[in-house]
């Protein structure tokens, strides 16, 4: 025996659990998964680890490139971290935007 009166909360309750938990976390997957193809094109603990042991730059192995590679290395380093903070940030703020678009329309509705 069918009930097809409970269709309707069947699809309300489907749209709440969509709504509060399955769209959250395809964008905070979406949000890891550009964090990860950023991580394969900048590569911040490869940069690190270069930058941490004085690796020269292009070769140069006299102080010169020691400490050109230094600072280049470090500039790069710094912003890739700044870099990757401003995406964990937007990654973090992405569902709670949603919650809170729906919030809105909630109240300019009511």
């Amino acid at each position: 025996m069918t009930t097809y009166w409970l269709m309707p909360i069947r699809e309300l309750a489907r749209f709440f659990i969509w709504w509060g938990f399955t769209v959250p976390k395809q964008l905070l997957k979406l949000g890891w998964d550009i964090f990860t193809i950023t991580d394969d094109n900048l590569r911040l603990a490869t940069n690190l680890k270069l930058w941490l042991a004085f690796e020269p730059l292009f070769g140069e192995y006299d102080w010169r490139g020691h400490l050109i590679g230094f600072f280049l290395r470090g500039m790069r380093t710094a912003a890739t971290a700044v870099i990757y903070v401003g995406m964990l940030i937007l990654t973090v703020a992405l569902p709670l935007v949603w919650y809170a678009l729906i919030a809105a329309v909630l109240v300019m509705i009511f």
